[in-house]
């Protein structure tokens, strides 16, 4: 069984997740004392003691709003009657 909402080709990152989860499991992992590396090009100058840069923001919402776009709305039959049913 698949938790993706759509059984197409998933996005493979979380652009939902906010600005300091990736920065939070950092921290939380060298908590741990796990061996993990600075996560690159995430603070400036590689530097973990520094807040993140956001710049992927708009580039997700672009790449959300065309994965959206490609795989329901080109892909959704405009006569809801062509639509095959489905079993849950």
């Amino acid at each position: 069984m698949s938790t993706f909402l759509f059984p197409y080709p998933p996005i493979p990152f979380h652009i939902s997740d906010e600005t300091s989860t990736l920065k939070w499991e950092y921290d939380r992992d060298v908590a741990k004392g796990l061996a993990i590396d600075v996560p690159k090009n995430y603070f400036p100058n590689n530097d973990p003691a520094r807040e993140p840069l956001v710049t992927w923001r708009a580039h997700a919402n672009l790449l959300f709003s065309n994965w959206l776009n490609y795989y329901v709305y080109q892909e959704t039959p405009y006569d809801p009657g062509a639509l095959k049913k489905k079993t849950v």
